[in-house]
């Protein structure tokens, strides 16, 4: 049977006719053998009466509180009891009535509004202890504290000290829910209530819940386990899935393994989460991978222990067939792709389109900032496929620079020949300007005496600008002479100018002005003119 406090929040829709059938059962019976409960059930069905009496024939605007009935102050013993159903309906005049003969109306209104006035004052502004000591009585969502000694524990990921995420998102239950699915869990049973008791696809807070209850607690989690096997709904079968990441004992991590193969898909992307939050407590990390419907709430995940678990991920990540589980098996592996070269080698299978068009970018972005040499040639694969996304160019520059700046300029030197388009042309010659290396030089150079399109001419000459060298300066002297193009023979000369100083000075030739001063070694460029040619 029901405690007190397990009731106390449900009396009120006792009173006013507001529970479902099985649990106003159960209060009925608590309160039949509890005389507190039963005086207080009394109190509050007398109130609702007397309210109704009262207040019938006023339309409550829908903000007016639903539980205000709990806040009322005892009834005042002089008070008449609401009348019985014989008896006639009382009303409140607040107009002009036909049997009058003098114009009362204007003062009827103010009497009945001042009357309706003093009434609600007095019911809801009574003794204020009383009114106290009710709202801490019947609180629906209790706070809990953070455990002392479980706040870092070997299955809890969260830091100690961090308060536990707020309820429903933070917005207050419906009268009820809040006691049944978000107070303090003790067992796996009440885990289960609770996520069955939440109203939609709200289960977030009670997967933290969760998460709390499970940490250190193996018996509990074997629990869980059972009740999720067990579970034909998906979604809810998916909440009690994801709550296993709090243990990271190896039977749980091998049941979450044997989820990525689940028929539902909920359900595999809640056991990658969880697994992947399981694997990577030793590392901890900002980034939190969003668990989107129906779960409601994101997981933290770092880089990933060296774990049959992690294997199995990147095997799941080549057979997954749901987008949205890709998307997830790729973010939660992204970390980690620096440390293995099969995770590496999987994602690099998406950046070349292997997963479709659609998961390129994904792919591209796990990887990243991964320092491995290894990358580029996968980047650079993909940066010359037609089919990928123009603007996802500058993030594979990018990676390919963060991976291994000297193989980057290799690829990209390599590029340049075949590239389709001008703009594409272009956009490698910058990236290659700033690259650098002896390959990035000659490129630059073959560009400038050879492209065809006058805008690519005109950023290989300004890339020069960083490659201080008798062949820069020769290519350089010779576009300004012979360049068919205004802007870039003017651009030319000016680069020209700069690069002059510092390669007489280099080959111990004069590399200043008639004053011997010798210049300055190192020139600082000259902005480009406006319009940039």
């Amino acid at each position: 049977m029901a405690g007190c406090q397990e009731v106390a929040g449900l009396l009120h829709g006792l009173a006013v006719g507001d529970l479902p059938a099985g649990d106003r059962a159960a209060v009925e019976a608590h309160a039949a053998a509890c005389a507190s409960c039963a005086k207080e059930t009394a109190r509050l069905r007398d109130n609702a009466a007397y309210l109704q009496d009262v207040l019938g024939t006023f339309r409550m605007p829908p903000e007016f509180p639903a539980d205000f009935l709990l806040a009322l102050p005892p009834k005042d013993g002089k008070r008449r009891a609401p009348a019985g159903a014989h008896a006639a309906p009382r009303t409140v005049v607040l107009g002009d009535t036909s049997t009058r003969r003098f114009r009362a109306g204007p003062l009827l209104l103010g009497a009945g509004m001042l009357g309706g006035v003093v009434v609600l004052g007095w019911l809801f502004l009574g003794p204020e202890k009383e009114v106290q000591r009710r709202e801490v009585e019947f609180r629906t969502v209790p706070d809990v504290k953070e455990r002392a000694e479980r706040g870092k524990g070997a299955a809890d990921g969260r830091a100690a000290g961090t308060a536990a995420p707020p309820a429903n998102g933070g917005k207050p239950p419906a009268p009820g829910e809040g006691v049944r699915a978000f107070q303090a869990m003790r067992t796996a049973a009440d885990l289960l209530a609770a996520l069955r008791g939440v109203r939609g696809d709200a289960w977030g807070p009670a997967i933290a819940r969760g998460w709390d209850l499970l940490a250190g607690t193996p018996a509990e989690a074997a629990a869980v386990r059972d009740a999720a096997a067990a579970e034909k709904e998906p979604g809810l079968r998916a909440a009690l899935v994801l709550v296993l990441a709090a243990d990271g004992r190896e039977e749980t991590r091998s049941a979450l393994r044997g989820w990525l193969s689940d028929p539902s898909p909920e359900v595999r992307g809640a056991a990658a989460l969880g697994l992947a939050r399981s694997l990577s407590y030793e590392n901890p990390s900002k980034r939190a991978v969003p668990a989107g419907p129906p779960l409601g709430l994101a997981v933290q995940v770092g880089a990933l222990e060296d774990d049959p678990g992690r294997a199995d991920l990147a095997l799941r990540l080549g057979q997954e067939s749901e987008e949205s589980v890709r998307r997830i098996l790729l973010q939660v592996l992204g970390p980690t792709a620096g440390a293995d070269p099969q995770v590496r080698d999987r994602i690099l299978d998406g950046v070349k389109g292997a997963y479709g068009d659609e998961m390129r970018e994904t792919c591209v972005r796990a990887l990243a900032g991964v320092q491995d040499p290894a990358i580029v040639p996968g980047f650079a694969e993909a940066l010359g496929n037609p089919g990928t996304p123009r603007a996802l160019h500058p993030v594979l520059i990018e990676g390919m620079m963060a991976a291994d700046q000297a193989a980057a300029a290799e690829a990209l030197a390599g590029l340049i020949p075949a590239a389709d388009g001008a703009d594409f042309r272009r956009t490698l010659v910058v990236a290659l300007g700033k690259a650098g290396g002896a390959s990035a030089e000659s490129t630059l150079l073959r560009v400038l005496s050879g492209d065809g399109d006058a805008s690519v001419r005109m950023e290989a000459v300004r890339a020069l600008q960083k490659y201080p060298s008798r062949a820069s300066l020769d290519a350089a002297e010779a576009a300004s002479e012979n360049d068919a193009d205004q802007a870039v023979r003017t651009e030319s000369e000016r680069i020209a100018r700069i690069l002059r100083p510092t390669v007489e000075k280099m080959e111990g030739g004069p590399a200043g002005g008639d004053d011997g001063g010798g210049g300055d070694p190192h020139p600082q460029p000259e902005p480009p003119p406006e319009g940039g040619g």
